[in-house]
């Protein structure tokens, strides 16, 4: 038997005839269900009791004496009431029985059928197919509800939905947002995706990409409203396109609040760069003068001069070293506010960059009759890999705050190793004082901009209030911290931790250059291009001095012209000057052709930015000069522009150093070995080098490539990094086409494979004399 039946059901029994009534009520005892029998011999008997009760089963005889069945089973389902009802009728009444069921019974059973096994069959049937119409019943209901639903939101809410037939016809769209777009659902559905989106051309491409088998998403605006959207190619068994449906959201609001984002980011970029921009310019224009200052105070020492004349002098060079001071902190200041701080990882010995510090604190900590001790634990690697000239800045920063604030006490730099590993050196270093102090409520500010303690401190002792805040930014970029301790009338103590790398053993490094020697320039003649009247003045002073002769021109143009009429040695180029800048003097003079175009060019300008030196040498000079110089860099950089007959026209940038571990390792003991490798990379370098001229020359992109690729495979084991950067940055510049700024790189690398090759010739001699 079936679960369904097993429950008590509630049947009624409408028929006039009693001898029915007792064959349904005999049959029904005989089955296995268990029923509450109802019974009633009229219409309006039944319809009385279908008002007050409710039942499981309708057993209905069509004859009836007060109203015929039919209009008895319309009646019933009027009243909503959905149980099954079973029709019984006579031989010779199975039309009539059809007619019932198309308007409502469930089934019939004809009296001959009144078994217990037809009338069990007849109630199973009958409620289980009750039951599958209920349940199709409730499905439809929720389904209705949730088109409703759907419809609802759809309608209030700016969304798209759509389908498009294999026809390309619109075939279902709904949805606030086309309204929003001027294509209302009711207009456009029927028509084809090109009479609807006409006036949306970018639309109808999205929809035949869909057609072509892609699953399109975008963001696109239409009619002034953004949209996200998806269209979904849907695919038949044979996997042919049948349809595309899709939907869009309507992002306007979040697109304009991320346009709003991005001009806010954009203005304040903007501002920074105008800060940054403000900053170089004033530090230009000041820089300039400065340099006359400087130079011709160095000048004047020279000078026989009276004592007041010399204590005079000595207050105008004091004077130009506190303002440039204060202007290197605000461009400082400047390149860390906008993240554009970058520093150097080269090999320094640490002992020496302390004697460095002494000679140039000592002077100023005992002019208040100070003591300066300066310790370094015998535990501190001397050899370290680092940025000694921010390291440099931040321990003359620290010493000369201690100077400013003590007078006739003791100033003390140390330094120790906090942490080593095999590789790494954590160094702790140590400034203190027995100064005036800092009050407990200011330690929090110390660190602060422009904040300097206390206004009566700005005012007594000076300063710009940005030097303990530039330190602790340097400490911080490059990983490590910084701390003060104090107390007024006791003194203060900074402390700050700096990881380092160990200078590895092998490593061989290139010579130094000369000192400064002012000699056996004589032969030189040199095109001075300067507007500034003092500058000139001092830098004719100082070639005249070394034997230089010079010719003065005042802009690009005057520069141009005695260029073409005249073959010079060397050529300092101004790069702010009017009618013509240096940047446009000095791309001509390397396009002019012929052997001038190789003059060797020092590019003279005051902004003392990474950016503006790249700038100076992707123009075509060989090195840069910030103002105000020290005469002997720029004896130097004229040195090592002219004593060798080759003039690369790009300075070869950093130290160029060999790591020879990895070829020592697999030499072992076998030195023979070791020198025929040697043997092979000197003569590797040079044939690399030459071929990478001549595939430059020829325009030969793809051989070029191939040899730029070979050559920094070599270079890798031995660890070039400075020739290694160049081969990448042409690399670069030959995968992106950018081919016609080349040149500068090309000779920058020859130069730096020349390095390379004597570095390993000295290897190879000194090879040769152990042997």
């Amino acid at each position: 038997m079936v679960e369904e039946l097993n429950e008590l059901l509630r049947i009624l029994i409408i028929d006039d005839d009693e001898v029915d009534r007792m064959s349904i009520r005999r049959s029904l005892r005989k089955t296995s269900i268990s029923a509450e029998i109802f019974t009633a011999e009229t219409a309006s008997c039944s319809l009385e009791l279908l008002r007050k009760e409710s039942f499981d089963c309708i057993f209905l005889d069509f004859k009836l004496p007060d109203m015929d069945g039919l209009e008895l089973l319309e009646q019933i389902r009027e009243m909503g009431i959905l149980a099954p009802v079973l029709v019984v009728t006579s031989h010779g009444d199975e039309q009539l029985a059809a007619k019932a069921i198309r308007q409502g019974a469930s089934d019939y059973i004809p009296k001959s059928l009144l078994t217990p096994e037809g009338i069990y069959h007849s109630i199973k049937t009958a409620i289980r197919l009750h039951k599958v119409e209920q349940d199709k019943r409730q499905a439809e209901e929720k389904l209705r509800t949730t088109q409703q639903q759907f419809e609802f939101v759809v309608s209030n809410t700016p969304i798209n939905f759509w389908r498009i037939n294999q026809d390309k016809i619109i075939s279902f769209a709904s949805g606030l947002g086309l309204e929003l777009i001027g294509l209302p659902a009711e207009k456009v559905m029927g028509l084809s995706i090109y009479d609807a989106c006409a006036r949306y051309p970018h639309l109808i491409e999205k929809f035949e990409r869909a057609f072509k088998g892609e699953r399109v998403e975008s963001v696109t605006e239409t009619n002034g409203y953004f949209f996200k959207s998806q269209y979904l190619p849907i695919s038949n068994e044979k996997q042919e396109i049948v349809s595309v449906i899709g939907f869009a959201f309507d992002v306007t609001e979040s697109i304009l609040h991320e346009q709003e984002l991005t001009k806010a980011k954009e203005l304040a970029e903007e501002s920074v760069r105008t800060k940054e921009q403000f900053i170089a310019n004033i530090s230009h224009e000041i820089r300039t003068p400065m340099n006359g200052i400087i130079g011709l105070a160095s000048v004047l020492q020279k000078t026989a001069l009276a004592e007041d004349q010399r204590k005079y002098l000595k207050a105008i060079q004091t004077s130009a070293d506190t303002l440039m001071h204060i202007i290197n902190d605000l461009l400082d200041f400047s390149k860390i506010s906008a993240q554009k701080f970058t520093f150097e990882y080269i090999d320094f010995n640490l002992p020496q960059l302390f004697d460095e510090v002494t000679a140039l604190m000592d002077v100023r900590v005992k002019e208040k009759n100070n003591i300066f001790n300066v310790s370094l634990a015998p535990t501190v690697p001397p050899d370290l890999v680092g940025d000694p000239v921010r390291l440099k800045q931040i321990i003359i920063n620290l010493v000369g705050n201690a100077s400013k604030f003590t007078q006739s006490g003791s100033i003390s730099l140390s330094a120790s190793a906090e942490s080593e590993t095999e590789n790494e050196v954590v160094l702790k270093f140590k400034v203190e004082d027995t100064g005036i102090g800092i009050p407990q409520e200011k330690l929090q500010a110390i660190f602060e901009s422009f904040n300097q303690g206390s206004n009566d401190t700005s005012r007594k002792y000076g300063g710009t209030g940005l030097g303990l805040t530039i330190s602790k930014s340097l400490v911080e970029l490059q990983g490590g911290n910084i701390a003060v301790w104090s107390q007024p009338n006791v003194g203060s103590a900074f402390t700050f931790t700096l990881p380092f790398k160990k200078k590895e053993d092998q490593q061989l490094v290139a010579a130094p250059e000369a000192e400064y020697d002012e000699k056996n320039l004589g032969h030189l003649k040199v095109l001075l291009a300067e507007d500034n009247e003092i500058n000139q003045l001092l830098l004719n002073k100082v070639l005249s001095d070394w034997g230089i002769r010079c010719e003065i021109v005042s802009n690009g143009v005057q520069a141009m012209e005695c260029f073409h009429q005249l073959q010079y040695d060397l050529i300092l180029m101004d790069m702010q000057m009017p009618e013509m800048d240096g940047y446009e003097a000095i791309r001509r003079i390397r396009n002019s052709g012929g052997e001038g175009a190789h003059t060797p060019i020092i590019a003279l300008t005051a902004h003392a930015s990474a950016v503006e030196i790249d700038k100076c040498i992707e123009a075509g000079a060989n090195t840069h000069l910030s103002k105000p110089f020290n005469p002997a860099h720029l004896y130097q950089a004229i040195l090592k522009l002219t004593q060798s007959e080759q003039q690369p026209l790009a300075d070869s940038g950093s130290t160029i150093t060999l790591q020879l571990g990895i070829l020592r390792d697999m030499a072992g003991s076998n030195s023979s070995f070791l020198e025929e490798i040697l043997t092979m990379y000197v003569k590797g370098t040079s044939e690399a080098i030459a071929q990478i001229n001549s595939h430059y020359e020829q325009q030969e992109w793809n051989d070029l490539q191939q040899c730029l690729t070979e050559l920094s495979d070599s270079m890798s084991v031995i660890n070039v990094q400075p020739l290694l950067d160049t081969i990448e940055e042409a690399s670069a510049m030959v995968t992106h086409k950018k081919t016609e700024q080349l040149d500068v790189l090309i000779k920058k690398m020859a130069l730096q494979g020349q390095q390379v090759i004597t570095l390993l010739e000295q290897e190879l001699e000194s090879l040769a004399f152990q042997s």
